[in-house]
């Protein structure tokens, strides 16, 4: 029997998502004939617990070993993205709004390819931080098609 990748991945999301969690990062594939499951999840508002993850990886383990004639060897790792979680989105930046980042840029802005400050403001269009210099401040905005990835800083 074939294994329709695309056909068990649909399910393990659906499984992950009516459990109330979002997918932050998914890695979903075989290696060698073992089917790899690699998930990083959270509740939409944050503050997922490890209880919950446990919980999560059952059920999804309970699925593949319904499949077991299809799906005879795989692994299975669901945990939350912690605390050095990466900022890729606008739903992403605005759960941390109000705090300090680092942004990682795909192309330069005023000559530097990453920036850091205050995440003061989240629109559709990109995010605006404000910046501390000498005594005063600035604000920059950079677009999300220009954002690799953010973080913030502890």
């Amino acid at each position: 029997m074939i294994l329709d990748i695309e056909r068990i991945r649909h399910k393990i999301l659906a499984i992950v998502e009516s459990l109330g969690l979002e997918i932050v990062e998914e890695k979903i594939g075989t290696n060698k004939g073992v089917l790899n499951v690699k998930l990083l999840v959270d509740y939409p508002e944050g503050g997922i617990d490890i209880d919950t993850c446990g919980r999560a990886n059952r059920q999804v383990v309970e699925y593949l070993e319904s499949l077991s004639e299809v799906v005879p060897d795989y692994a299975v790792e669901i945990s939350s993205p912690g605390l050095d979680r990466k900022l890729k989105g606008q739903k992403d930046f605005q759960k941390v709004r109000g705090q300090y980042i680092e942004v990682l840029l795909t192309q330069k802005i005023n000559r530097k390819g990453q920036w850091a400050g205050r995440l003061a403001e989240v629109s559709g269009d990109g995010i605006s931080l404000e910046i501390k210099k000498g005594k005063g401040t600035v604000w920059l905005f950079i677009p999300y098609d220009k954002i690799q990835q953010g973080r913030v800083v502890l």
